[in-house]
């Protein structure tokens, strides 16, 4: 059997559990002089391009490779949320049209897409004219939907409906958890 210019085998021994391709031990040494390889962590902007490079990437053939890339992405949506304040939210409605914002840590989400799975927590009212009055109503439906705003997760997604000026309000996951991935 070969040996490297450290006397170690090439054949695997005493793998640790989730490490493969670890050398035998060294004479005289507890195994310690290798470090195990760094988890791997899917790269979004990777996936994506490998997925564009693929003609017919809708077979189920590629049903692993698009949930890589969800995952990913759901990862990287909770990585990537900004601090917003009533006044930021407000400004959002009015700007966009909509917002979606988690009382528990004041952030908003960068990247994704949410749902709602709680339909009937929904709650449409007049758009508010300030800032103040937006943020009276915005906790008067955070007081009233607390047992579902308080789970980690879980946002305060809102709507602004320019043909009537009413605003949505309902309880939303990000798309991603929704479908279970």
């Amino acid at each position: 059997m070969s040996k490297d210019t450290h006397g170690r085998t090439h054949r695997p021994a005493g793998l640790p559990k989730g490490v493969a391709g670890t050398y035998d031990r060294n004479p005289g040494t507890n195994g310690d002089d290798i470090a195990p390889p760094m988890p791997v962590h899917d790269d979004p902007d990777i996936l994506r391009r490998e997925l564009a490079s693929i003609p017919q990437r809708d077979g189920p053939e590629y049903d692993g490779l698009r949930t890589r890339l969800a995952r990913a992405e759901l990862g990287q949506m909770e990585s990537k949320e900004k601090h917003a304040t009533a006044a930021d939210m407000f400004r959002s409605l009015s700007e966009t049209g909509g917002g979606t914002w988690s009382p528990r840590n004041d952030a908003t989400p960068v990247v994704g897409f949410c749902h709602s799975p709680y339909p009937e927590r929904s709650r449409v009212v007049a758009m508010p004219s300030t800032t103040d009055d937006f943020a009276r109503l915005s906790m008067e439906y955070l007081m009233d939907n607390r047992d579902l705003l308080s789970k980690d997760g879980n946002y305060l997604g809102l709507w602004r409906n320019p043909a009537d000026d009413r605003l949505s309000g309902c309880a939303v996951i990000p798309l991603a958890l929704a479908m279970g991935i």
